[in-house]
């Protein structure tokens, strides 16, 4: 357990916990006001924080991952076996219930090795008025990429509305 207070490491000792990492954060701009100027409502930064830690559960449904804010439990996703399970977990029964899985390997695309492309997709029924839902990951790793964007926007052009997106 590292304890860092103002920037100063003020306590360095062995904790008994059970394998994996606790991360525990709080106020973290205390005593920095000239970026607390930078910051926008509680609200908001805290939605900046559940969609963070909700990218990292995606790319990892094999860690369990608990956020916690006033003492409430925003997410809590226990480690799974399957991208669908954390599915559940994140997006609720409502939608992880709808999407499909889709998957293929590409072999000899590449020089060395191949090209894989797994995930899941919601039906042309299931639609929502942002992109909030759509999430992109290359190597286990958060993208946002305005050519891949298109492109799955693209491949839903005639079958969901205009101004509606894809999960």
């Amino acid at each position: 357990m590292i304890i860092v207070e103002g920037g100063v490491i003020k306590s360095v000792q062995k904790e008994g916990l059970p394998q994996g990492t606790t991360l525990e954060v709080r106020s973290l701009f205390h005593n920095v006001p000239a970026r607390r100027k930078f910051l926008r409502s509680e609200e908001v930064e805290l939605g900046h924080i559940t969609e963070l830690v909700s990218k990292l559960a995606f790319t990892h449904p094999e860690v369990g991952f608990e956020l916690y804010s006033e003492g409430r439990a925003l997410i809590q996703a226990q480690s799974a076996r399957r991208i669908e399970d954390r599915a559940y977990q994140l997006l609720g029964s409502r939608i992880a219930s709808r999407l499909v899985r889709v998957g293929r390997q590409f072999d000899g695309w590449l020089e060395k090795g191949s090209l894989a492309i797994a995930g899941l997709i919601s039906p042309p029924d299931l639609t929502f008025s942002t992109t909030r839902h759509l999430y992109l990951f290359i190597n286990r790793r958060y993208v946002r990429d305005k050519l891949l964007t298109h492109s799955i926007l693209e491949s839903y052009r005639t079958l969901i509305p205009k101004g509606r997106y894809p999960a």
